[in-house]
């Protein structure tokens, strides 16, 4: 059987010699001249619809990013009266969600508990000190909220330290670079745990802490400005659904220096991996999810000695 390559003039009659050449950088220079300047009706990128969001005008491949744009709220132009009307439709599905989950036990281990009376036995005493005593509400530290880039954060300082904490949900990615960002997306099937390392090598994302991998219990720093209780499947899902779509935004900016280094399995990959999680008639879409879910617990397990002595850190500046 022939392979043939119109773009290029290429023919072999090995399938893997024509994957290959698929793969090949000087296939994909081709391949955007060809698509720029033939008028085959079989052109994907002169057919293909834009789905154009009605408040801001922005373009996108897909119906779901589009409704991801503007059901999540990433539209910054949407008015007042439709973003009152998608907040009572989430508001809808989370009430369905907290009935579902309402059988599952929201036991709090003995341990945590009275860890947590201990803590505030001392907060209490270290504040009625600081009534009397000026000198030492210094060297306890004080906690002052701060907004940070788009990001609410809280300025903790203990002594000597300065910890940035963001509100989980809102973690920053800032300090990962955009070519690096286009790695993850080449090789997303493969990286998502790396991806996942690098995010939480900011100490200013180390914001959940997780006691158990079987436990829908955790605890999380919130816009309170303390760690409380929350159930784990409750915020697991807002966190993923901003790193995917952070990660689809450059995919959609970048496509163009994405062609020159990624084949279209590449490509195709990521785009099957977004939308299995985002679409949930898609067949992959529990699969998808649950792979994801355990990524973020492993990494979140293996922060979490890190993350107690922020907790503890924390506790103290209070």
């Amino acid at each position: 059987m022939k392979y043939n390559c119109k773009c290029c003039d290429y023919s072999t009659n090995h399938k893997g010699r024509y994957e290959r050449h698929e793969n090949s950088v000087k296939h994909n220079d081709k391949l955007l001249d060809y698509f720029d300047d033939s008028d085959d009706t079989n052109n994907k990128k002169k057919s293909k619809t834009k789905f154009i969001c009605e408040y801001c005008d922005k373009q996108f491949n897909h119906k779901t990013s589009k409704f991801t744009h503007i059901n999540r709220l990433y539209c910054k132009q949407i008015p007042k009266s439709i973003i009152d009307q998608i907040c009572k439709k989430n508001k809808k599905k989370q009430k369905q969600k907290k009935i579902k989950s309402a059988n599952i036990s929201t036991d709090i281990p003995n341990t945590d508990i009275n860890t947590n009376t201990d803590i505030n036995t001392t907060n209490t005493s270290t504040n009625t000190s600081t009534n009397t005593n000026t000198s030492t509400s210094t060297n306890n530290g004080n906690a002052n909220a701060n907004i940070n880039g788009n990001h609410n954060t809280t300025n903790i300082t203990n002594n000597t330290n300065n910890i940035n904490i963001n509100i989980a949900g809102q973690e920053s990615l800032e300090h990962i670079k955009e070519t690096k960002m286009m790695y993850y997306i080449r090789n997303i099937l493969s990286s998502f745990l790396e991806f996942l390392e690098e995010k939480y090598s900011n100490e200013e994302n180390l914001n959940i802490y997780i006691h158990n991998i079987n436990s829908n219990i955790v605890k999380v720093f919130t816009s309170d400005n303390e760690f409380k209780y929350k159930n784990f499947n409750d915020i697991i899902e807002k966190i993923i659904d901003k790193d995917l779509y952070k990660l689809y935004t450059i995919f959609e900016d970048e496509m163009a220096e994405l062609q020159k280094c990624c084949s279209n399995v590449q490509l195709n990959n990521f785009k099957n991996y977004y939308t299995s999680w985002n679409n949930k008639a898609h067949k992959k879409h529990k699969t998808t999810r649950n792979k994801l879910i355990e990524y973020y617990k492993i990494e979140f397990l293996n922060n979490r000695e890190h993350v107690k002595k922020i907790m503890d850190e924390f506790n103290l500046s209070n």
